[in-house]
């Protein structure tokens, strides 16, 4: 796709806003792929919240080599005011987010996005989005991202999470017209966003093809929060369907009661959460951290995600075991 006047004298087609914290470990790869897209004509807005890691540093060394980044470092109230601060900034008709940790390994992404979605000028899509996967802090993949291999309305979200957002891109004047992102939530904004937008019949374009890599890393908050990540996707259902009652099938739902499970059964996760903090406030007070690092390499993504795998599924066999105990104990009884 051909820009039909140099990228200087037009406003960008695209703006990629990436709100970021203490994210200077990744954020690096995060700007490298949305650099090497095929699609030139787009922005990308960072917004920072003063992060006391590389980040800085990081996103500098790239805008002096690229005009199309533009650095902010502003204090905010949250990922979605840093969001709400960067679609304020956009000059794009379309427009879309990415953590900071997060990355397009497709470099056609937003070429083949934008294709599809011009070929269809009907108002009732209000975006388009594609195919994603999980991978490890170190970027090694781990699975597909289960969404709806089809285009996607309101209703579809009511019990499942039916697309990436990583991997959408949604036109900025129906997200203006809408308010943008709920500044009063900082989990469940996406789930908020997607549902208003898709009101009086709108749906979301699916195209596909593989698009976004999603971090799975100890600082998500996906990961630190996945109860509250789940009790506000409820709350969230509730606010903008006023008939909504949980369903048994719902992934939130059971995304709370996963939470509960103790921590010591499957300690890798909360572990290394804890000793990520520690190291972090090591170097941000100057001290020693080599401790830290020795400990890390045993906490390595295949390593870990090998012993939770095998705890899980020793706990699984444990409980069906014990179910086909008592049904047979309960035949011999009759």
């Amino acid at each position: 796709m051909e820009n039909d006047e140099p990228e200087m004298f037009s406003a960008p087609e695209v703006s990629i806003i990436v709100p970021t914290f203490r994210q200077g470990a990744y954020i690096g790869e995060c700007l490298d792929t949305l650099l090497a897209q095929t699609y030139t004509n787009f922005e990308v807005i960072i917004q920072d919240a003063y992060s006391p890691d590389q980040t800085k540093q990081e996103c500098q060394r790239r805008q002096e080599k690229d005009p199309r980044i533009h650095f902010f470092q502003e204090k905010d109230g949250g990922q979605s005011d840093a969001i709400n601060r960067g679609i304020a900034k956009a000059r794009g008709k379309y427009w879309t987010w990415i953590c900071s940790d997060d990355y397009w390994h497709n470099p056609k992404a937003l070429e083949l996005m934008l294709k599809e979605l011009s070929q269809d000028r009907d108002e009732k899509y209000a975006g388009v989005f594609g195919r994603a996967q999980y991978v490890s802090e170190e970027g090694s993949f781990l699975s597909n991202y289960a969404c709806v291999e089809r285009d996607v309305d309101r209703d579809l979200f009511l019990d499942n999470w039916p697309l990436c957002q990583p991997a959408s891109l949604l036109r900025l004047s129906l997200t203006r017209a809408i308010g943008g992102v709920n500044a009063k939530l900082n989990l469940g904004m996406d789930l908020d966003l997607f549902v208003r937008l898709l009101e009086r019949g709108r749906k979301m374009l699916f195209v596909p093809v593989d698009i976004a890599s999603v971090r799975v890393q100890p600082m998500s908050k996906s990961v630190l929060q996945q109860r509250q990540t789940g009790l506000t996707a409820i709350h969230v259902l509730k606010k903008n369907f006023p008939d909504y009652s949980i369903s048994l099938n719902s992934k939130y739902l059971y995304q709370v009661i996963q939470s509960f499970i103790p921590a010591c059964i499957f300690p890798m996760k909360s572990s290394r959460s804890r000793l990520l903090h520690h190291y972090w406030d090591c170097l941000e007070e100057g001290k020693n951290a080599w401790r830290y690092k020795v400990l890390f390499f045993f906490y390595r993504d295949k390593v870990a995600l090998s012993f939770d795998f095998l705890m899980k599924a020793f706990f699984k066999i444990s409980i069906e075991t014990t179910m086909w105990l008592g049904l047979l104990r309960d035949k011999r009884g009759l």
